[in-house]
This record gives C-alpha cells, structure tokens and sequence, in this order.
C-alpha cells in the first residue's frame, strides 16, 4: 500500500534522526543555509496582475486592440493638483510638468494640457459665452486699475491705486474695485508678516470660478520605467515622481497627489510585502502563545519553531525554483506555511509525549509516533495539497502558482516534521510523558462528550435546520471581482480615485468607445441618457463651440480694456524710499478714511486690518527686505498676466488640426476611429454600480472596453475556476479518503464535517457583508483540502481505540484543538494586512476554521460513534 510505504520511510527517517540528531541536524542546517541564500538572491513578486488569468476572449482582444491603438494610455500615473486657488493649482501643473519633462531619466511621457501653451492661450474661448460675458465683465470693472498696474506693475503702482480708490470715495463708501483688492494686500502683508511670500492671485479674479465642490484640479498624465522583473516593478517610477513632487516646493494650499494603474499597483505590491511582514511577525506571537500554553513543554515549542524556521527557507528557495516568482497571491503562503506546518509538529510531538508514557513505546518514542501518526499525517499532506493544488486545472494561472508552491510546501512542512523534530529531541532532551485524559473528562457516562451521545438526535436535527438557513443566506452571496477590492481604500492613491470619480474627472476606471466618425454621434447621445452615465468625451469636445461668437465677444474685451493693457510705456522699478513713501502715502490716506464719520463700518473693518498688517511690515528691522518681498508676491506675476491677457484676447477660431498632437492621438485612433470615454455616474468601488455601469455601456456600444471590462470579464473566468477548483478538490478528497480508508462510511463521516463548515463559512460572510473577491475565493477549496486533516486524524484514532471515550481523552482531540487554533491564528494574522485581498483571506479562512474546529469536536465524535467502523468492529 503506497500510504504504508509512506509511514515506513517516514518512521525510518524519525528513527534515523532520533538515533544520530547531530548529524541529521548539521546535514538540515547545511540545506537551510543554502536554500536561505537561494531564496534571497532571487527572491522577486511579479505584480502584473493581467498575468494572474489565462484570457483568450472577445474582451480580452478588444482591450489589447485599444491598449495597441493608444499605448500613451496604459500603465499611467495621475499627478493630481488641487486647491481652492486656481491660479496655484495653474502654477504648480506648469512647474511640475516641466520638472517631470526633465525628469526623463525615468519619466518617458508627459501629458498635461493644462500647462501646454497652445491650449493656455485658448482658455477663454472653452469657457460658454455666458461664462466669457463674466469674465469681460470683471475685466471692465477692473480696467482703472489694470491700466495703473500695467503702467506701474509695481508695490509703488499697486500703492498708489489704492490710496487713489480710498481717497476717491463717496459718501463713505469705496469704490466697488476696491475692497476685494484691498483684502489681497492686506492678506498679502499678514503673509510677508508672518514669514511668507505674500502672493496675490490675481488670475482667481479672472478665471477663478470653475470650481468642483470648492476644488480646482489639474491632471498631468506621465508613464515612466516598469521592471516587472524587480520585486516592486513601479518602485523607480513611483520614487522618481515622488521626488519630483517634493522638489516643486507647491504652496501650501496646494495639494498633489497620485493615483492611476501604475500608483494603485505599487501601492496593491507595497501593502502586500508589507502586510506579510506584518502578518508573518503577529502569527508567530500568536503561534508561541498557544503553543506555549496549549502544549506546555518549552522543548516542543522550540522544535516546533525550528522546523518552522527552516520550512520557510526551504519553501522560498522551492518556490523560486518552481515557478521563479511570487505574486500579491501566491506570496501569502509564506504566513500560512506557519499555520500549516505547526499541525504536522503539535501531532506529531503529542503522539511522541503519549509515546513516553507507555512502556513498549519509550526507549525509541520518535519511531513509535511516527509509526502511530506518519500515516495520518501523510495523508493530511495529500488532502492539503489536493485543495491547493485544484486550482492547477483552471485558468486562474494566479492561484495555480500558489497551489503549486503550497503543496510542496505541504510535502515540505512533512519531511521536516519527521526530521528535525526527532533530531531536536536527540540533541536537546525529549518533552515530558504525556499521560492519557488530556482532555476533559469526567466519571463514567458523565463527560461532555457522553453527554453528546445522550443528545445525539437534539443535535443532529439542530445542525439540520442552521444548515437550511445557512444554504438561504449562502444563496446569496456575491463576488466583487473588482481589482479595487483587494487595495486599501484608505491608501492615497484609492482616496484620490474616488475623488477624481466624484468631480467627473477621467481615470483608469473610465470605459472607452473607438467608433466611426459618422456613428459618434448617434452613440454618444445614447450613452449620455444612460442613468448610470454621468458624461462622455468626444474629441469633438476637444474644440471648443461658438468660436465666432466668442472671437465678437473677444474684439468687445479688447476695445473696452486694450489700452489699459498695452500700456505704451511703463515705469522703471521702485526704489526702496519709493516704496516706502508709497506705503506711508497709503497709511496716511487709511488715517483720513477712519477718521471719515460716514465711512461704512465694512470699510472700517477692511482698512484698519490693512492698516495693521501694513505697519508690521514697515515696523520690521528689515522693513525694505519685507517691502520688496511684498512687492515680488503682490505684483510679480502681474507681467505674465498681462502678456497672457493680451495673447487670450487675440485668439482666432481653430480646428481640431490645429490642436497639439499630444491631445489628437488620445482622441483619434490610428485608423481614424475615434475615442469616446465613458464616465461613471456611480461609485464603481462598489461592484454593483461597476455591473450597472459596464452593462448599460455596452448595451449601447458591445465594443466599450477599458480596465472595468477587463476585471469584469476576468471575474467571469474566475468563477468559473473556482467553480472547477472546487469541484476537483472535492471528487479528490473523497477519491482519497475511499482509497485510503477503504470505507465509502467513513470517507463520508470525514466530509460531511467539512460540507458544513463551508456551508456555514459561506452564509456567515454573507452576513458579514464579505463577498468573495479574486483573492479570497480560493478559501472553500482550501477548506476541504485543509479541514480534512481533523476528520483523518480522528477517524483513523477512533479506528484504533475502538471506543469514543478512549478517541475524547487521547492526544488526538488535543493535537486537533491547538492545530486549529494555531491555523486560525496564522489566519486572523493576515487579516491585517494592509492588502485588502490578503486580508480577506485571512479573514475567511480563520471564520472557516472556527468553523471546522465546531463541527470536527462536536458533530464528528457523535457521527463516529453512531455510523463507524473500528478496528474491533
């Protein structure tokens, strides 16, 4: 029998281990050191997650045909600038576009139109004409001063219209140009006070009005250097856009951040590294503590943990070996190796404690164990490794890999049991005897479990009737195959995502429609009126409408302020004593107005704020230095204002053609197809509005691809998979146990407790709102290819006692209690990870192992005692 031979070598290699532990251990270290040095010298995550799915559909090959026609669109990062100054939020896209230009070393593509100067020039003729007409307005009122400033662009200029406005007032009111221009110095003055650089935006005056929910955004779009051969592809790019960023020196209202495919990978890699350090750390705490109270024998502890040691250097070496790299997936099998390959060790050394306590067992305890357990426990390495490995057969190439290197992990965790525990043993001392009754008991028909017995038929039909509801809640719960779901939604990149979302901003979660010339109309009118459509772009929009009438609108402008800003001449710059006399000339003007009994009490609020926050300026030791500075932030930009303002009114109507070629090939396809992006009306994080979203857009347009299309159609794959996993995990098992146990009762007495367990997992995160997701759905295969090692380990131990009584209070229940609390432990551990797809593994498998660990100590031992076979029997 190949499950005999298996215990022999098996009891073979403990007897070996326990009888020359020196050697058998100097040989396992030697083997660690190499496989540790292996393991670390090519150590690598591949974080492309398109390789993670085997695709050849329809969808599949329409969004390669998009990413081939307008690969400026793939792999991007986002820079988002945003504030409540559009003027800042303006300069600060300038600045970092042309920082992020010479940043080419690692950056290879810039897009920001905000910043391109074409586009700039042009800005008044994409605002409507009611929009133009408030601008044109706001230029009249303002034309006395601009006049002055233009003449004057100076603190001497800016000084003087002031005290000409404050002592041009009429029955004690300003002029109505004045008090906003007043408020700009005098914040100005409090800033330069305080130590800062006194800007004045003077283009918010202008152009300061589109804002979405108080925020103007600027967008630049950059691709950058990807190594999808380093363990963090992303890093140079992410940490060359973050020094970029951090060089601009961006005022402080100004906010930039990142987001987009490239940010939420790095981030997705990041939080999935981090988080299995983070995990790795809290399972082992957890593990010491358990075993450390669960087993109270300091040397097993310690054998345990140098067999976990060594497991997980040789389980990284043999997952280089094998398949050469980790993914976010595959890599949280070095956490639950931990979980895994502590089972093995707690039945194995309590089997070695009982062992000590018997006479004809305790000159060679390792061997009798081994001999005792080996079966079992190899049989729990093939059922393991059979929910692993059940992926293999389906497309889900992601968790194949991790199958993959989880079963031979599995096989392993069992060589190294058998190996470095005996010699552990050998060299440092063997545990204390482990007596029988471990666990509770009391006399005779009055113990818990004889008392299960009594209740046999309360019980059973009580499982029946949870299990009903259970198999009602389980009817509903869903899959969110979302890539969003498994990332931190509190990570800035995610943040800034739904952000973008909220003010209609396109992202990576756009959808994009190529379409004819002719047929663009048609579609997009349709898209529009879809409710879960909050708008679409067209190229067509790239151009603004009513040039004509916007360039009539223009001519106005310049007839009304094309003097004052042409000014023929201007003044050369201040003196220091001309600023200063400017400033006293203001003061004295401010003096006069307070002293005005009819002044309006607004006003006399205004001006003994500037009158304040002016003589801090001048009462300063360095008063000159602080004058010039705050010439250079009130009227330093003046200049650039002037020129725009005289280039923007000048503009004529222009064709796309005409357009920068950055901006048309985002629009238009090479073969002339043109690109419509679809924007969601909806928070598409939840996958309910994705669903909505992506089937009302190709209802209208089948050909709509995009990154939602290809998670959506990549979910589709996935279910299927898990679907087959499942299926070839549980035929498996049970083929297994038939052969194995050579009982069609007792192969179903071992499932029946894991069909329930699943069961009662599924139904209990559906209540729990935790739907399945591309990571965590792996779980209800893992729960039979895991959860059947209790069942083993009992049946074949009542096998072997004969009685329940002697199967309650022998190690096996023991070993089963600690295994499972340990694995739920490694499990929660990972729930903390930062990656929201590890996390939700973590979560869902320590619910079903709680589960099984319920349903195992409880329903199994009454099932035994009614339906099984003993070897008495």
């Amino acid at each position: 029998m190949p499950l005999a031979w298996v215990t022999a070598q098996l009891t073979r290699m403990a007897a070996t281990s326990a009888r020359r532990p020196a050697f058998a251990m100097a040989v396992l270290l030697i083997i660690t050191v190499i496989a540790g040095v292996h393991g670390s010298v090519t150590f690598r995550i591949d974080s492309d997650t398109e390789k993670l799915i085997r695709q050849d559909t329809d969808w599949r090959r329409q969004f390669d045909q998009f990413q081939a026609a307008f690969p400026m669109l793939v792999d991007t990062a986002l820079v988002v600038v945003s504030g409540t100054s559009f003027e800042a939020v303006d300069g600060t896209v300038v600045e970092l576009a042309q920082a992020l230009e010479d940043a080419d070393d690692v950056i290879t593509s810039v897009f920001a139109p905000d910043a391109d100067p074409f586009l700039r020039d042009r800005r008044l003729l994409f605002l409507t004409p009611e929009e133009l007409d408030g601008v044109i307005g706001q230029l009249a009122a303002a034309q006395p001063a601009l006049a002055q400033l233009s003449a004057d662009p100076s603190l001497r200029g800016l000084f003087d219209l002031l005290t000409t406005g404050i002592e041009a007032r009429e029955n004690g009111r300003l002029p109505a140009m004045l008090p906003p221009l007043i408020e700009d110095v005098r914040a100005s003055a409090s800033d330069v006070a305080a130590g800062g650089a006194g800007a004045i935006r003077w283009l918010d005056r202008i152009l300061g009005t589109d804002q979405v929910d108080g925020l103007h955004y600027g967008i630049i779009v950059v691709q950058g250097e990807i190594d999808f051969d380093e363990a963090r592809p992303y890093a140079r790019m992410m940490q060359r856009l973050r020094q970029v960023i951090a060089a601009t020196g961006y005022p402080a209202d100004v906010q930039v951040r990142l987001t987009g495919e490239a940010p939420l990978a790095h981030e997705e890699v990041q939080a999935a590294t981090d988080g299995v350090g983070l995990a790795g750390s809290v399972a082992l705490v957890l593990l010491a503590i358990v075993l450390v109270f669960g087993v109270r024998s300091l040397r097993v502890v310690l054998a345990t943990f140098a067999m976990l040691a060594m497991g997980f250097a040789w389980t990284i070496s043999w997952a280089m070996l094998s398949v050469g790299e980790f993914t976010t997936l595959s890599i949280i099998f070095l956490v639950m190796f931990f979980g895994l390959g502590v089972d093995f060790a707690i039945h194995y050394a309590l089997r070695v404690q009982e062992a000590l306590a018997r006479p004809e067992e305790s000159a060679l305890p390792e061997r009798a164990a081994a001999g005792n357990a080996g079966g079992a426990i190899a049989l729990c390495t093939l059922t393991s490794s059979i929910g692993f490995l059940a992926y293999m057969v389906t497309d889900y190439r992601g968790l194949a890999e991790l199958g993959y290197i989880s079963a031979g992990g599995m096989v392993i965790a069992l060589f190294l049991t058998f190996s470095v525990i005996p010699a552990f043993f050998g060299l440092f001392g063997r545990p204390r005897p482990l007596a029988a009754k471990v666990m509770p008991s009391t006399s005779p028909g009055r113990s818990p479990w004889d008392a299960l017995v009594r209740h046999a038929g309360w019980l059973l039909g009580s499982t029946a009737i949870l299990a009903t509801i259970a198999v009602w809640q389980a009817g509903q719960m869903r899959f969110d195959y979302s890539v969003l779901a498994l990332r931190n939604p509190a990570s800035e990149s995610m943040q800034t995502l739904a952000e973008l979302q909220t003010a209609e901003q396109v992202t990576d979660y756009s959808l994009s429609v190529l379409t004819d010339a002719e047929e663009a109309p048609g579609i997009t009118e349709r898209l529009r009126q879809l409710p879960s459509v909050a708008a679409v772009q067209t190229p067509a929009d790239a151009v603004p409408d009513r040039q004509d009438e916007k360039q009539d609108q223009l001519a106005d402008a310049q007839a009304i302020v094309g003097a004052a800003l042409w000014a023929p001449e201007q003044l050369p710059a201040p003196t220091p004593a001309e600023r200063e006399e400017a400033a006293h000339a203001l003061l004295d003007a401010i003096e006069a107005a307070l002293a005005d009994p009819d002044l309006a009490a607004e006003h006399q609020s205004l001006l003994t704020g500037l009158r304040r926050d002016l003589e801090a300026v001048l009462d300063h030791p360095e008063r000159a230095s602080r004058l010039r500075t705050v010439e250079s932030g009130a009227t330093g930009s003046l200049p650039d204002l002037f020129a725009w303002l005289e280039r923007a009114l000048m503009v004529t109507p222009f064709t796309f053609d005409e357009l920068p070629a950055g901006v048309r090939e985002r629009l238009i396809g090479p073969e002339g197809r043109q690109h419509l992006v679809v924007l969601p009306a909806e928070d598409i994080s939840e996958v309910s509005a994705l669903n909505r979203f992506i089937e009302d857009v190709r209802g209208v347009a089948p050909n709509a691809t995009g990154r939602p299309v290809a998670e959506w159609g990549v979910g589709a794959i996935v279910v299927a998979a898990f679907i087959q996993a499942l299926v070839t995990a549980l035929l498996l098992i049970f083929l297994v146990l038939l052969l194995t146990l050579r009982s069609l009762r007792d192969a179903v007495l071992v499932l029946t407790p894991l069909l329930l367990a699943a069961l009662f997992t599924v139904a209990t995160a559906r209540l729990l709102n935790m739907p399945f997701n591309m990571a965590n759905i792996l779980v209800l295969p893992l729960i039979f290819g895991l959860g059947v090692d209790n069942g083993i380990h009992l049946v074949q131990r009542y096998r072997s006692e004969g009685r329940l009584d002697a199967l309650m209070t022998s190690s096996t229940p023991r070993a089963v209690l600690l295994s499972s609390l340990t694995t739920a432990g490694t499990f929660a551990a990972l729930s903390l990870s930062p990656h929201q797809g590890t996390a939700s593994i973590g979560m869902l498998l320590a619910i079903a192992i709680g589960w099984l660990l319920l349903t195992t100590l409880v329903l199994l031992p009454v099932l035994l005692h009614r339906f099984a076979r003993t070897s008495a029997a």
